[in-house]
């Protein structure tokens, strides 16, 4: 993803966060751990991720923070964000009428077996058992990129930013720019 992407995305996600109740008062019922303009965000759709993060931690060899650590806490923390990120973008999707096809999907998949695995489909899939992560599971993460993608494009189809104000912006950010 270019930069700017990952700019429009961070500063979408934080607005979503801004409007949504994450985990205070009474907003939030029990089991649940935000709500996204009604929807709800449970407990064990968090569960879910950490587990999945736990499972790719150990398939890493690196250990995973215990329950209680701040560190946990930050897991756990990003993983609200996500899934209320998710959501926003599921709703933002709707009423834009964007889709995403079963076809664009296997087309992400074929895409990361060929940069990840060089095509070679067992070692995809040993990687997959490896780190206790289903084929289902990576179609859905490829979707959400790919929904990402197509919010991003219909939000900014009519921006045109001036060659003079790319200049200036990276004259004033050359540190960022520099190895």
């Amino acid at each position: 993803m270019k930069p700017l992407q990952l700019t429009f995305l961070a500063a979408l996600a934080a607005f979503t966060l801004a409007l949504t109740a994450c985990g205070s008062g009474s907003d939030v019922p029990d089991g649940v751990v935000a709500v996204v303009d009604g929807t709800e965000i449970t407990q064990k759709q968090l569960d879910e991720l950490v587990e999945q993060a736990k499972n790719t931690y150990e398939a890493q060899g690196s250990e995973f923070p215990r329950v209680g650590t701040p560190e946990y806490q930050n897991v756990q923390k990003q993983y609200v964000a996500f899934l209320v990120q998710r959501e926003a973008f599921e709703q933002e999707a709707e009423e834009r009428d964007i889709e995403v096809t079963e076809k664009e999907i296997d087309k992400e998949v074929e895409k990361f077996i060929d940069s990840r695995f060089e095509g070679k489909v067992k070692e995809f899939e040993a990687a997959l058992k490896a780190q206790g992560f289903t084929r289902e599971a990576l179609r859905e993460t490829l979707r959400n990129s790919v929904l990402a993608q197509k919010l991003f494009d219909a939000v900014t189809t009519e921006i045109e930013v001036p060659p003079a104000d790319v200049l200036a912006y990276y004259q004033q950010n050359q540190s960022q720019y520099s190895t």
